[in-house]
């Protein structure tokens, strides 16, 4: 994730057929939806102004300055920060289950919780809105997404969130499509959705659509590139709510069969060597996985990809500081012990964090299977991780069998681990 291209594609590659929502009202949706794709805005798509809105513009080099190098000024400070420690996993826990104690948690970005029913509000008020500008609303997956950018956003903290700014791009919206705030009121109370509730949606899509438009020009860098920087900076992990949410950007109008693990269009693993070498790799299901050299703990002796062939493997991305990575490392940890004699591997990459750190965690929670350092993110950004822990799943001849977001239970990894098991 520090290689903005390679950063790039990785998130493109994870939105790859996914419809921008073209609604003037929902700003966002394709501000950092479509501008993670192509670059472009929503209110551009439809010709409509956008309302200005104040921000205080994040403290960058002067526009007068050659534009290339503020765009490097700011992957350096990125650099600079992903180095810096981690935030306290404690604290982590404690901001995410403050704000969503009874509810399901679907992702924490920097200690903001975005629960299971901010996901399906939104899912449902990009939905009607859709409908009422009579195009195709967006696919679970990128309200997913969505969500996230938002809160990446707006945790920069130079953001103000405005009512009276938000309030002109909705009335202008509803006056395009020929509707009235009465009527809006009452479609949303027909989902069960609050008039409040909404409002503290609409609000931070348009605050934070206007901020990353304001931060492309002062850089110009493309709105995927600054997307991608600014959530190398902040931390986001995957709550037990997410399984199946990015999957389902990949196949809008699916059903999310969460429970089951579909192996059944996955090819063999007795494919040839030959097929093997000359197909182009990916992150899909039936696609070969990315190679990778990375250095192991204790030791630092470099493995790779390949020392891994012959058997399946568990590929975990994780860090020390995720709340729902210490969840499921007491899962992987028993897992590994009784599944190691069937000749499944499992190997821990961990994302961005020193030795001595990883170290002192691996001795704690007694991990005896392999963790490779993944320091500069690079391996991340090619599997598309968006958040931790992301679990790959790998048959014998390193083609991607399934992909699970969040932590794993017992029950749902030993669901994964008898579709790997050798037959």
């Amino acid at each position: 994730m520090v290689n903005a291209s390679s950063s790039q594609s990785g998130a493109t590659r994870r939105l790859i057929g996914v419809g921008a929502v073209l609604l003037s009202a929902v700003a966002l949706t394709a501000g950092l939806l479509w501008g993670v794709r192509s670059g472009g805005f929503i209110f551009q798509k439809l010709n409509v102004a956008s309302p200005p809105l104040e921000v205080a513009p994040a403290p960058l080099p002067s526009i007068a300055e050659p534009r290339p190098e503020a765009f490097s000024e700011m992957q350096e400070t990125a650099n600079a920060i992903a180095k810096a420690p981690a935030p306290e996993v404690a604290d982590m826990q404690d901001a995410a289950h403050a704000s969503g104690a009874t509810e399901e948690i679907v992702a924490v970005v920097a200690g903001e919780a975005i629960t299971l029913r901010d996901f399906q509000e939104a899912v449902a008020i990009d939905a009607l809105m859709a409908a009422w500008a009579g195009v195709q609303s967006a696919s679970a997956g990128a309200i997913f997404e969505q969500l996230i950018n938002t809160a990446t956003v707006l945790h920069r903290g130079e953001v103000k969130a405005e009512g009276p700014q938000a309030s002109a791009a909705l009335d202008k919206f509803l006056q395009t499509h020929h509707r009235t705030r009465a009527e809006l009121k009452a479609a949303l109370e027909a989902q069960g959705i609050a008039w409040e509730r909404f409002e503290r949606y609409f609000v931070r899509l348009i605050a934070a659509d206007e901020y990353l438009r304001t931060q492309q020009a002062a850089t110009d860098a493309t709105s995927a590139e600054l997307l991608q920087i600014w959530r190398q900076e902040t931390p986001i992990s995957f709550g037990p709510a997410a399984d199946g949410l990015f999957d389902a950007a990949l196949a809008p109008g699916a059903q999310n069969q969460t429970d089951e693990v579909e192996a059944s269009t996955v090819p063999s693993a007795v494919d040839s060597v030959a097929e093997i070498v000359a197909e182009p790799r990916g992150v899909e299901v039936g696609q070969l996985a990315p190679a990778f050299r990375l250095p192991a703990m204790p030791g630092f002796m470099v493995k790779t990809l390949q020392d891994f062939s012959g058997r399946p493997t568990v590929l975990s991305f994780w860090t020390t500081w995720c709340p729902y990575c210490l969840r499921q490392t007491p899962v992987m940890v028993e897992a590994h012990r009784r599944w190691q004699a069937f000749g499944v591997e499992f190997v821990g990459i961990n994302v961005r964090e020193t030795s001595d750190l990883v170290e002192k965690y691996m001795a704690q929670h007694e991990i005896a299977y392999p963790i490779l350092l993944d320091a500069d993110g690079a391996v991340a950004a090619d599997y598309a991780i968006q958040g931790f822990p992301t679990t790959y799943f790998l048959n014998a001849n390193h083609r991607i069998v399934a992909r699970h977001v969040g932590a794993l239970t017992s029950e749902r990894l030993e669901t994964y681990l008898q579709t790997l098991q050798p037959q």
